[in-house]
């Protein structure tokens, strides 16, 4: 899962990239773009969509029906913009997003899902059901504060819900001249969320 607590860090061109990536790898390649409010991975890579994620989380139609395939290899199930009904995350439940990549696992090496930016509910419906997190933000100080956020979100709902599946998590840094620009952020993100953690 790819996500960030800001919105313009770069999330889903990452996830884009990435799916690229490993799709050149020969590996079957699914993007799931999880932002059911502004999703825009179709407009990134310039493919027409006729369905949303919306859609199959809801059950009106399935995975299959509304996925296509993205220039670069790779399959993508499209989010959806606009949707100001279900943005709120009321219809990404944890159960509905665990059926949605259930259904896709037989077909794919790897499942990435581009998150909406944020900590509402669906966002951690999709984090809680995989297994990395990769977090992004920027050396911005807005960015980082609300990175931290989520980092500090997650970390929390790690300790209440003690002995269930949780994710790896990583940090991407992006927008950076240097690996040394990026160092800062990273440790002190690392070093607040080891205090959370306690």
């Amino acid at each position: 899962a790819i996500a960030s607590g800001k919105g313009g860090v770069g999330k889903t061109n990452i996830a884009v990239n990435l799916s690229i990536a490993l799709a050149a790898q020969g590996r079957r390649i699914t993007l799931i773009d999880a932002d059911v409010g502004l999703g825009n991975a179709d407009l990134i890579c310039g493919a027409a969509s006729t369905g949303h994620l919306a859609q199959a989380l809801e059950g009106r139609r399935s995975l299959a029906d509304i996925a296509i395939a993205a220039p670069g290899g790779f399959r993508l199930i499209p989010g959806g913009s606009g949707l100001a009904a279900i943005a709120d995350g009321a219809a990404v439940s944890r159960t509905a997003a665990a059926r949605c990549l259930r259904a896709l696992e037989a077909s794919t090496d790897a499942l990435l899902i581009d998150c909406g930016a944020g900590i509402g509910p669906g966002v951690f419906s999709f984090l809680e059901a995989s297994d990395l997190t990769l977090v992004v933000t920027t050396p911005e100080p807005t960015a980082v504060a609300d990175g931290y956020a989520l980092l500090k979100c997650m970390a929390i709902r790690r300790k209440r819900a003690e002995g269930q599946h949780a994710p790896r998590v990583a940090l991407i840094v992006n927008q950076c001249r240097s690996r040394e620009e990026a160092a800062p952020v990273g440790a002190a993100t690392r070093d607040a969320i080891a205090v959370v953690l306690g």
